[in-house]
């Protein structure tokens, strides 16, 4: 699996952008909605129910600073162009989605939004594309929106009172991060007993070391690992005496393949669940 599958897209797999229904896809949208364009990075958003949240093309519902409830955030805007945008009427919202969606997939955009730092492995947001209403597309009106939620399925009503913007700079992250607890995938927000680290690391050496626990391999993890700790931590390693650092290593066969590629993980040296995140110099 590609990283920016797995980390964008964290409970639902890849970076999902939502398509729009075709049978609401002419629905006006109601009076409290902001005007597309009027949204701007930062900008938050209240959907009444799940299929507006999910299904309309363009936003329903009314903005609403970020530290209130809602569902959306608006990461970038950009302009639908080419010989799409020249229809007088907009064209069906499958078609704009299937355009516009590869704009809004941008791994490196995301992660500057989020406030990404290289040992952050961002996890649990989803993107959708909000799209010009049919009134403004007449009106010549030519702005899309890349839109962040929570990852959910497509039945919930994810809600969260924090900006998006940043937030991996922050205390409040660990609904953001990736976790484990056990063999299942988390968010850090949720009991978990290791914390995934970005990025992956390479193992040295040449002939197959064998896997874990073998102790030629758990060297050769903490040789590689152990540095990305110690920037994660903002501290050295050492100094967490609760912490061990381990990885997803690569079995035999892709070794003999030439793949060293390693998940770098922070475990809880006693095994217990705790919530939130080890993250150091966070504000």
């Amino acid at each position: 699996m590609r990283r920016w599958k797995g980390h964008l897209a964290g409970l639902v797999l890849g970076a999902a952008v939502v398509l729009g229904a075709a049978s609401l896809a002419y629905g006006s949208a109601s009076p409290p909605a902001l005007p597309t364009a009027a949204s701007t990075p930062g900008t938050c958003h209240v959907a009444d129910d799940w299929l507006e949240l999910w299904w309309t093309p363009s936003d329903t519902g009314p903005a609403v600073p970020c530290t209130q409830p809602h569902q959306t955030e608006t990461m970038w805007l950009g302009k639908i162009d080419g010989p799409i945008a020249a229809a007088h009427r907009r064209p069906n919202p499958e078609l704009l989605n299937k355009t516009l969606s590869p704009r809004c997939d941008d791994f490196v955009r995301v992660r500057n939004y989020l406030g990404a730092d290289t040992p952050d492995a961002h996890w649990g947001v989803n993107m959708l594309v909000r799209e010009p209403t049919p009134a403004e597309w007449s009106r010549g009106e030519r702005t899309f929106r890349c839109e962040a939620l929570p990852a959910a399925s497509s039945h919930d009503q994810p809600v969260i009172s924090q900006p998006l913007q940043g937030v991996l700079r922050r205390t409040d992250s660990a609904r953001f991060r990736l976790c484990r607890s056990g063999d299942s995938t988390v968010t850090c927000d949720q009991p978990h007993d290791s914390e995934a680290m970005n990025p992956w690391a390479t193992l040295t050496g040449t002939s197959w070391p064998g896997d874990l626990p073998n102790p030629a391999m758990q060297r050769m993890v903490r040789s590689a690992c152990g540095p990305v700790a110690d920037r994660y931590l903002g501290a050295p390693l050492s100094s967490r005496p609760d912490l061990i650092v381990t990885a997803d290593v690569p079995a035999r066969q892709q070794w003999e393949g030439g793949g060293r590629g390693v998940q770098c993980w922070l475990r809880n040296a006693s095994g217990v669940l705790t919530t939130g995140t080890v993250r150091g110099d966070l504000q």
